[in-house]
């Protein structure tokens, strides 16, 4: 074996500490924007809590972020029943835990509590873009923020509404909370999502969680972010059958035509480009949070991707 002459050696020497030492200092750069939006969202988080808390009025809140039909595209109580869009009364009140918020950034339109506080932080709307590599304040930040699709209603009078969030799984944050949806045990303990709008505090019950492919090389694609408004109930009663025979676990939630739906999107690495996807309902009249999470189950042969199939079997 012929040896490796001194000039050699040094070189591949200074080459992989050079190696070693960019990696340190990526990991490190990591750890710092990791470190900064942690720190971020417990501002944000502040912001909203002070405003809810100093209030006299609000001293009761908990305290908790080509297809057929397809058009693409207010008191300050709690209120679970699906808007008609013909309310009379006066110009809502915004209410006090966004005035701070609001301040800071207008495009705030809401805020997201999911698992009791495990997920806590404001909803942004602008364009689909910006809020995938900017924190709350404008910062860069490859932690982003989550955000409401351009298209919707930000007072969530579409007949879907649908979030936007990275899968951040070095520490845990932003949407990375949906991947827990796939165990049953955890929805039961966690049936209901809260989001609230500036004017209004809404609860939705989780009915579906599924993973779809985004590549055509991957088989048939269902094209679930360009379903937002349907022109018929046939048409929105298909793309409900749609999501159910795709959902890895039943919920005992049923949807129908007349449900306002939420959908939350987020990154999954089972394959190239992969999508979690959890839908869930909003609480129609008269039904309580405490209804929800009796009986959760894992589907037997849920519809997955064709690339599914030929990874996993």
């Amino acid at each position: 074996m012929k040896k490796i002459s001194k000039p050699v050696r040094k070189g591949l020497i200074a080459f992989f500490l050079c190696v070693a030492l960019l990696s340190l200092l990526h990991l490190a750069q990591w750890a710092r924007q990791s470190y900064q939006s942690n720190q971020t969202q417990q501002q944000l988080q502040q912001l909203y809590h002070h405003g809810s808390f100093g209030s006299s009025n609000q001293g009761n809140h908990p305290g908790l972020s080509g297809q057929e039909g397809l058009v693409p595209g207010s008191s300050t109580q709690q209120n679970n029943a699906p808007h008609t869009g013909t309310d009379t009364s006066p110009s809502p009140t915004m209410l006090p835990e966004y005035k701070a918020l609001y301040q800071q950034n207008s495009d705030i339109v809401g805020w997201l509590n999911i698992g009791s506080g495990q997920l806590s932080t404001p909803i942004m709307q602008r364009d689909n873009a910006y809020y995938l590599d900017h924190d709350f304040y404008g910062q860069e930040d490859s932690h982003g923020q989550v955000f409401l699709d351009e298209r919707n209603r930000a007072d969530l009078g579409d007949d879907n509404s649908i979030l936007y969030g990275h899968n951040i799984t070095s520490d845990k944050s932003m949407f990375n909370i949906l991947t827990r949806y796939k165990d049953p045990e955890f929805v039961k303990k966690n049936p209901i999502i809260q989001l609230n709008t500036l004017y209004q505090k809404y609860n939705y019950a989780v009915a579906a969680v599924y993973i779809v492919a985004t590549r055509p090389e991957h088989g048939e694609l269902f094209d679930y972010i360009n379903y937002l408004k349907f022109s018929t109930k046939a048409a929105k009663e298909a793309y409900i059958a749609q999501i159910e025979k795709r959902s890895l676990i039943d919920t005992g939630v049923k949807m129908n035509s007349e449900d306002k739906l939420l959908t939350l999107s987020t990154c999954s690495y089972e394959f190239s480009d992969a999508r979690l996807v959890v839908v869930a309902r909003q609480l129609r009249e008269g039904e309580k949070s405490e209804q929800f999470g009796q009986n959760v189950t894992v589907k037997e042969n849920p519809l997955m991707p064709e690339i599914w199939k030929k990874l996993f079997g």
